[in-house]
Protein backbone atom coordinates (compact mmCIF):
# COMPACT_ATOMS: atom_id res chain seq x y z
CA UNK A 1 0.00 0.00 0.00
CA UNK A 2 1.31 3.61 -0.57
CA UNK A 3 -0.41 6.95 0.72
CA UNK A 4 0.57 10.19 -0.49
CA UNK A 5 -2.11 12.95 1.59
CA UNK A 6 -5.25 11.47 0.67
CA UNK A 7 -4.05 9.58 -2.28
CA UNK A 8 -3.58 5.60 -2.03
CA UNK A 9 -1.94 2.94 -4.31
CA UNK A 10 -3.48 -0.77 -3.40
CA UNK A 11 -2.09 -3.24 -5.26
CA UNK A 12 -1.44 -7.21 -5.16
CA UNK A 13 0.17 -9.84 -6.73
CA UNK A 14 -0.75 -13.94 -7.45
CA UNK A 15 0.54 -16.57 -8.22
CA UNK A 16 0.02 -20.40 -8.77
CA UNK A 17 2.33 -23.08 -6.34
CA UNK A 18 4.50 -25.04 -8.04
CA UNK A 19 8.15 -26.40 -8.19
CA UNK A 20 10.08 -22.39 -8.38
CA UNK A 21 12.10 -21.64 -11.01
CA UNK A 22 10.59 -24.51 -13.16
CA UNK A 23 7.91 -22.31 -14.98
CA UNK A 24 8.67 -18.86 -16.93
CA UNK A 25 5.74 -17.78 -14.93
CA UNK A 26 7.79 -17.71 -11.57
CA UNK A 27 10.31 -15.10 -13.31
CA UNK A 28 6.69 -12.60 -14.18
CA UNK A 29 5.05 -10.50 -10.86
CA UNK A 30 1.68 -9.71 -12.16
CA UNK A 31 0.05 -6.88 -9.87
CA UNK A 32 -3.09 -5.19 -10.71
CA UNK A 33 -4.51 -1.94 -8.31
CA UNK A 34 -6.96 0.32 -7.18
CA UNK A 35 -6.26 4.27 -6.55
CA UNK A 36 -8.20 5.42 -4.04
CA UNK A 37 -8.76 8.95 -2.24
CA UNK A 38 -10.07 9.22 1.00
CA UNK A 39 -11.69 13.32 1.62
CA UNK A 40 -10.66 15.13 5.07
CA UNK A 41 -13.65 14.74 6.03
CA UNK A 42 -14.17 11.74 5.89
CA UNK A 43 -12.78 8.19 6.59
CA UNK A 44 -14.24 6.80 3.41
CA UNK A 45 -12.12 5.95 0.69
CA UNK A 46 -13.32 6.23 -2.89
CA UNK A 47 -11.65 4.31 -6.09
CA UNK A 48 -11.00 6.41 -8.75
CA UNK A 49 -8.70 3.94 -10.86
CA UNK A 50 -7.07 1.31 -11.66
CA UNK A 51 -3.48 0.30 -12.23
CA UNK A 52 -1.93 -2.77 -13.80
CA UNK A 53 1.83 -3.70 -14.10
CA UNK A 54 4.78 -6.10 -14.31
CA UNK A 55 7.83 -7.04 -12.54
CA UNK A 56 10.01 -9.64 -14.73
CA UNK A 57 12.69 -10.90 -13.24
CA UNK A 58 14.92 -11.83 -16.42
CA UNK A 59 18.38 -12.34 -14.62
CA UNK A 60 16.97 -15.11 -12.38
CA UNK A 61 15.40 -16.47 -15.56
CA UNK A 62 17.91 -16.84 -17.75
CA UNK A 63 20.30 -17.87 -14.42
CA UNK A 64 18.19 -21.08 -14.97
CA UNK A 65 17.98 -21.51 -18.58
CA UNK A 66 14.79 -19.46 -19.43
CA UNK A 67 14.92 -17.81 -23.23
CA UNK A 68 13.79 -13.81 -23.31
CA UNK A 69 10.98 -15.58 -26.16
CA UNK A 70 9.88 -18.27 -23.01
CA UNK A 71 9.29 -15.39 -20.75
CA UNK A 72 7.42 -12.93 -23.09
CA UNK A 73 5.41 -15.49 -25.28
CA UNK A 74 1.86 -15.59 -23.31
CA UNK A 75 1.71 -11.63 -23.09
CA UNK A 76 2.18 -9.94 -26.18
CA UNK A 77 2.25 -5.86 -24.79
CA UNK A 78 5.50 -7.34 -22.82
CA UNK A 79 6.51 -9.27 -25.86
CA UNK A 80 6.35 -6.14 -27.61
CA UNK A 81 7.81 -3.75 -25.52
CA UNK A 82 11.06 -6.27 -24.25
CA UNK A 83 11.68 -6.94 -28.70
CA UNK A 84 12.07 -3.41 -28.76
CA UNK A 85 14.27 -2.73 -26.06
CA UNK A 86 16.11 -5.89 -25.57
CA UNK A 87 18.53 -7.83 -27.65
CA UNK A 88 17.80 -11.64 -26.81
CA UNK A 89 21.43 -12.49 -28.79
CA UNK A 90 23.52 -10.44 -26.64
CA UNK A 91 21.37 -10.83 -23.40
CA UNK A 92 21.87 -7.11 -23.34
CA UNK A 93 19.40 -3.85 -24.08
CA UNK A 94 19.82 -2.65 -27.06
CA UNK A 95 18.46 1.17 -27.33
CA UNK A 96 21.38 3.69 -26.24
CA UNK A 97 19.43 5.30 -23.03
CA UNK A 98 19.63 1.58 -21.68
CA UNK A 99 23.09 0.43 -22.68
CA UNK A 100 24.44 0.97 -19.21
CA UNK A 101 21.33 -0.03 -17.22
CA UNK A 102 22.13 -1.71 -13.40
CA UNK A 103 20.54 -4.66 -14.08
CA UNK A 104 18.48 -6.59 -16.87
CA UNK A 105 15.29 -6.81 -14.32
CA UNK A 106 12.51 -4.91 -15.45
CA UNK A 107 9.23 -3.24 -14.24
CA UNK A 108 6.36 -2.54 -17.24
CA UNK A 109 3.65 -0.50 -16.43
CA UNK A 110 0.46 -1.79 -18.60
CA UNK A 111 -1.91 0.14 -17.51
CA UNK A 112 -3.48 2.82 -15.58
CA UNK A 113 -7.23 4.60 -15.82
CA UNK A 114 -8.25 7.18 -14.07
CA UNK A 115 -12.53 7.84 -14.27
CA UNK A 116 -13.39 10.87 -16.29
CA UNK A 117 -14.33 13.38 -12.88
CA UNK A 118 -11.09 12.85 -12.04
CA UNK A 119 -8.67 13.67 -14.65
CA UNK A 120 -6.10 15.99 -14.75
CA UNK A 121 -6.38 16.22 -10.96
CA UNK A 122 -2.77 14.73 -10.36
CA UNK A 123 -3.56 11.61 -9.44
CA UNK A 124 -2.62 9.26 -12.08
CA UNK A 125 0.49 11.22 -12.23
CA UNK A 126 1.39 11.00 -8.15
CA UNK A 127 0.02 7.08 -8.25
CA UNK A 128 2.68 6.33 -10.82
CA UNK A 129 5.60 8.29 -9.51
CA UNK A 130 5.10 6.23 -6.55
CA UNK A 131 5.27 3.42 -8.00
CA UNK A 132 8.43 4.15 -9.83
CA UNK A 133 10.48 5.48 -6.66
CA UNK A 134 9.08 2.06 -5.00
CA UNK A 135 10.14 0.15 -7.74
CA UNK A 136 13.13 1.55 -9.06
CA UNK A 137 15.77 0.39 -6.94
CA UNK A 138 14.85 -3.56 -7.69
CA UNK A 139 14.93 -2.86 -11.67
CA UNK A 140 17.13 -1.34 -14.08
CA UNK A 141 14.63 -0.47 -16.44
CA UNK A 142 11.15 1.04 -16.31
CA UNK A 143 9.16 0.36 -19.34
CA UNK A 144 5.64 1.39 -21.11
CA UNK A 145 3.73 1.58 -24.53
CA UNK A 146 3.03 5.30 -24.54
CA UNK A 147 -0.60 4.73 -26.13
CA UNK A 148 -3.96 6.57 -25.50
CA UNK A 149 -6.59 4.15 -24.09
CA UNK A 150 -9.70 5.79 -26.45
CA UNK A 151 -7.91 4.43 -29.40
CA UNK A 152 -7.30 0.95 -28.27
CA UNK A 153 -8.46 -1.49 -31.27
CA UNK A 154 -10.93 -3.80 -28.77
CA UNK A 155 -12.81 -1.61 -26.40
CA UNK A 156 -13.15 -3.08 -22.60
CA UNK A 157 -16.84 -4.82 -22.89
CA UNK A 158 -19.36 -2.49 -21.34
CA UNK A 159 -19.72 -2.14 -17.50
CA UNK A 160 -20.33 0.56 -15.17
CA UNK A 161 -16.72 1.21 -14.49
CA UNK A 162 -15.96 1.40 -19.18
CA UNK A 163 -19.38 4.04 -18.81
CA UNK A 164 -17.93 6.14 -16.23
CA UNK A 165 -14.52 6.19 -17.77
CA UNK A 166 -15.97 8.64 -20.61
CA UNK A 167 -13.57 7.49 -23.56
CA UNK A 168 -15.65 10.10 -25.59
CA UNK A 169 -14.56 12.68 -23.79
CA UNK A 170 -11.13 12.28 -24.46
CA UNK A 171 -9.06 14.13 -27.40
CA UNK A 172 -10.14 12.48 -30.78
CA UNK A 173 -7.29 13.10 -32.66
CA UNK A 174 -4.98 10.40 -32.30
CA UNK A 175 -1.70 12.72 -32.96
CA UNK A 176 -2.30 15.40 -30.39
CA UNK A 177 -3.42 12.18 -27.77
CA UNK A 178 -0.36 10.73 -28.74
CA UNK A 179 1.78 14.14 -27.83
CA UNK A 180 -0.62 14.83 -25.05
CA UNK A 181 0.33 11.40 -23.37
CA UNK A 182 4.51 11.61 -24.24
CA UNK A 183 4.44 14.91 -22.35
CA UNK A 184 2.80 13.53 -19.26
CA UNK A 185 5.22 10.79 -19.24
CA UNK A 186 7.74 12.63 -19.78
CA UNK A 187 7.12 14.42 -16.67
CA UNK A 188 8.04 11.37 -14.87
CA UNK A 189 10.99 11.15 -16.32
CA UNK A 190 10.17 8.55 -19.06
CA UNK A 191 12.06 8.93 -22.47
CA UNK A 192 10.96 8.05 -26.29
CA UNK A 193 12.56 5.28 -28.00
CA UNK A 194 12.67 6.75 -31.26
CA UNK A 195 10.60 5.51 -34.27
CA UNK A 196 8.50 3.50 -31.67
CA UNK A 197 5.99 4.69 -28.54
CA UNK A 198 7.65 2.94 -25.95
CA UNK A 199 9.34 4.71 -23.29
CA UNK A 200 11.76 3.84 -20.72
CA UNK A 201 13.33 4.85 -17.45
CA UNK A 202 17.37 3.75 -16.81
CA UNK A 203 16.79 3.73 -13.22
CA UNK A 204 20.94 4.35 -12.93
CA UNK A 205 19.98 8.12 -14.23
CA UNK A 206 16.61 8.24 -12.50
CA UNK A 207 15.83 12.18 -11.87
CA UNK A 208 13.27 12.79 -9.15
CA UNK A 209 10.00 13.66 -11.15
Amino acid sequence: MIENKYLTVNYSTSFLTSDLNDNYNDFINDYTGTISIESKYTSRAKTIGRIKFSHILLGRAMYYGFSIAEICESEHYIQDIMSTIFDSDSLEYKVQQLKDAMSIDILIIERIEILAQYRNKGYGYNALREIINRFDNSVGVIALKAFPLQFEPIRPIETKWVKNMRYSELPSGEIDAQDKIIKFYERLGFELIEGSNIMVINTAYKIEP
